[in-house]
């Protein structure tokens, strides 16, 4: 059976995803950190790679955010822009075609997250040689203050399940965002330049405002793709209410992208 030009581009974009994320997470197993935590348990090394870990990638973080943002919802925005499918959204409508659109581009993050962090559990499984313990970890042996450093499968479990619906809600808003531009080229790297200066923005202002800072945590995509991972200090050593943290982005994001929605939609009833 020959693979069309999407299926076939598809499995490329995949291919090298899942290569760069095996190359994070070996080495991160192979790194020279300190005897006591390192090794003792995989749920430890799974922390450190992820976004705002000690062996957080900066490649791997900016690929997620393109693929991610990608995977479920270029193809909508190729049909937006290219005229001769216009009659694709005219015959279904627009508000079937924001319908589908954002459920692909939402469920896309969402299970290809899910497989990720699963996949990066595995790998670390296989070369430790050791199964996650399951024991719960004292406080000062933990990665971190957050709630999901005590070691066990639930806590992994909990941050798994908030991490991917995040993906799925920070897709589904740039995809939101890419209604309104023109080039697909633009859009490709979009999910990434925004992620990359809201944090790196947030992060330099944390230095001059740090009341202001705790409001604008809100508006972080790590708060959304790795709840309590990334703090800047803003909190003075202390770990927020991540799921508070979490609910209030959700909100902030879902709620954006239903007024782009709106927007655009609107936009198009004045052209015609």
């Amino acid at each position: 059976m020959q693979l069309t030009r999407k299926q076939a581009s598809i499995i490329f974009v995949m291919l090298f995803y899942f290569s760069l994320v095996t190359w994070s997470v070996i080495g991160t197993v192979n790194s020279a950190l300190p005897i006591g935590v390192h090794g003792d348990t995989p749920l430890t090394d799974f922390w450190y790679i992820q976004m705002g870990g000690p062996h957080d990638s900066l490649l791997l973080d900016t690929v997620m955010m393109v693929v991610m943002t990608n995977i479920g919802a270029f193809w909508f925005i190729y049909i937006k822009n290219n005229k001769s499918f216009y009659h694709v959204q005219a015959r279904i409508g627009y508000k079937t075609f924001l319908q589908e659109a954002a459920s692909k581009s939402f469920l896309s993050a969402f299970f290809l997250s899910i497989a990720t962090k699963l996949y990066e559990l595995l790998v670390i499984v296989l070369l430790t040689k050791r199964l996650p313990s399951n024991t719960i970890l004292p406080v000062g042996a933990r990665y971190g203050l957050g709630p999901f450093y005590d070691n066990t499968l639930l806590s992994f479990a909990i941050f798994v399940l908030l991490s991917s619906l995040g993906w799925g809600a920070y897709a589904v808003f740039i995809f939101a965002l890419g209604l309104f531009i023109k080039k697909n080229s633009i859009y490709l790297v979009l999910g990434a330049v925004l992620g990359t200066v809201l944090i790196t923005g947030i992060a330099l202002f944390a230095t001059f405002n740090l009341n202001l800072s705790r409001v604008l945590y809100m508006l972080l995509p790590s708060t959304l793709i790795a709840p309590g991972q990334l703090q800047f200090g803003i909190f003075n050593g202390h770990s927020p209410n991540v799921y508070l943290s979490f609910l209030i982005a959700t909100l902030i994001y879902a709620g954006s992208a239903v007024l782009l929605f709106h927007l655009w939609r609107e936009h198009r009833k004045v052209r015609e």
